[in-house]
């Protein structure tokens, strides 16, 4: 039961014989006491009022410290929620797009006559890669960045095999694709790069989901704020918390 959540009112909470059904005895009589004593406070909004004006008063407890609202709590890189949001934005279309050309359902795109559709999909799988190399490159965050080099180094080991489907690896390290070149190759290579769970969008692919699930892991730690479950819950400071209850 978390009493945060607005789910349960405070005559609910304090219903709850569980609350009381480890206690016995003299303990449990000088427990209760106590209990039914805050929750007076509480239903009179005597509780509410004292820590309204606590937080009034000290404005700095309702704020998470940290630069642009990006959060450092222990744990926490330094990358702000902006730079947050994209490397996991950037970082889910890109295991998308490799997903659409590694995959057993992505077969038939390396058929004769689906030259259009492969490209398209090569094309989306190179935009987006860039992207995410770019949102990463940016990043503070250790687990991110050697995921990005990972898949940087894999893409690397594969540039002849890439040159030869007409895709050359830029000074920033993003790509870059020809149609022309791509279509004129033998589609045999363009298979071997992308499809399979040995190929190099398959690599791509898992080390873009790693830095997705570490830049929601980021963005978790930051919010310094535990859930119900007993992890971290989305952005909220401690007097925003108090706010809600009253």
């Amino acid at each position: 039961m978390n009493i945060f959540t607005g789910n349960y009112g405070y005559s609910n909470f304090f219903n709850s014989t569980s609350l009381f059904s480890q206690n016995s005895g003299r303990n449990s009589g000088l427990g209760m006491e106590s209990l039914l004593t805050d929750y007076k406070s509480i239903k009179t909004g005597a509780y509410g009022k004292l820590m309204k004006s606590y937080y009034q008063k000290n404005p700095a407890a309702t704020t998470i410290a940290g630069k642009d609202n990006a959060k450092v709590n222990k744990g926490a890189s330094a990358d702000t929620t902006e730079q947050i949001q994209k490397l996991k934005s950037t970082s889910s279309e890109l295991a998308k797009s490799a997903s659409a050309l590694y995959s057993a359902s992505a077969n038939s795109l390396y058929e004769k006559g689906n030259e259009d559709k492969l490209f398209k999909a090569v094309s989306s799988f190179v935009e987006d890669y860039n992207s995410a190399v770019k949102a990463s490159g940016d990043s503070d965050n250790k687990k991110i960045l050697r995921n990005a080099s990972t898949m940087t180094n894999a893409v690397s080991v594969s540039s002849k095999l890439l040159g030869k489907a007409g895709i050359t690896i830029n000074s920033d390290n993003t790509l870059a694709i020809d149609e022309k070149a791509f279509k004129a190759a033998d589609t045999s290579t363009v298979k071997t790069l992308f499809n399979g769970n040995r190929s190099l969008a398959y690599q791509t692919g898992t080390s873009a989901s790693f830095i997705n699930m570490y830049a929601g892991q980021d963005a978790a730690k930051s919010s310094g704020i535990y859930n119900g479950r007993g992890t971290y819950a989305s952005s909220l400071s401690t007097g925003m918390l108090f706010d809600s209850m009253f």
